[in-house]
């Protein structure tokens, strides 16, 4: 009886010990930060010594949400700006749907401030049923610019909002941030080459103050055009 007991109390502790493991390289394996590529450094300006920084390198007063998939930091007319890129991944919804979601802060600091301030914060996101679902910043799209030349960094970047389990197409926005002013282009995709017939799409609508301001409009529909075709788009998660 007494071995059976010793041998017992062996088991239940090789299965204690496997659990705590799995715990451990659970945790393990939870990371801060998804690096995607997601900044075009070859067409954004090297005017504002713009560079890439690490989780490490993110003050701690800085509050967002979401695992980090880019995060920039420059210098500019403003004073010291970090962008933050992020994403909250997929969880349930009570409707037994699927929601994702997605995050842009930008933060600054300057000479009269002595700590970071949000400029402007975007959330978006999509509810879904578990069909196709992303909602995702397209790769190497986004570029920090001084267009206009007035030393104020713009920051503009794609990303895509998916729901469908057809070949339909996805909801695009283009989004174009001066200081705390937003300008956006919202419409879809589009099949450029495998169906040019069965979907035309990719029309887009442009906010109420872009069309006041020539130098983004034509910026941003130019760039329009070159991430609205799905087959050339690069999916970050697939």
């Amino acid at each position: 009886m007494k071995q059976v007991l010793t041998l017992y109390c062996l088991l239940l502790s090789c299965v204690n010990y496997s659990q705590e493991n799995s715990l451990y390289r659970q945790y393990e394996e939870i990371r801060p930060e998804v690096r995607l590529s997601i900044l075009d450094s070859i067409q954004s300006t090297t005017n504002f010594n713009l560079h890439k920084i690490q989780y490490a390198q993110i003050p701690n007063q800085l509050e967002y949400k979401g695992t980090i998939i880019e995060a920039l930091k420059w210098y500019d007319k403003l004073g010291e700006n970090i962008l933050i890129l992020s994403s909250n991944g997929t969880h349930n919804t009570n409707d037994n749907g699927n929601r994702t979601e997605l995050y842009a802060y930008l933060f600054t600091k300057n000479s009269s401030h002595k700590e970071y301030k949000r400029t402007w914060r975007l959330y978006d996101y999509i509810d879904c049923i578990p069909i196709d679902y992303k909602v995702y910043f397209i790769e190497h799209q986004l570029r920090i610019t001084d267009l206009n030349e007035n030393g104020i960094a713009e920051i503009s970047f794609p990303y895509i909002l998916m729901c469908r389990g057809d070949v339909s197409n996805d909801t695009l926005k283009f989004m174009l941030y001066e200081n705390s002013t937003k300008y956006a282009l919202r419409g879809e995709t589009m099949y450029c080459q495998a169906l040019p017939t069965y979907l035309d799409g990719s029309i887009y609508t442009p906010s109420n103050n872009l069309t006041d301001s020539p130098i983004f409009f034509d910026f941003m529909s130019k760039r329009w055009n070159t991430f609205k075709c799905i087959e050339t788009i690069a999916y970050p998660y697939e």
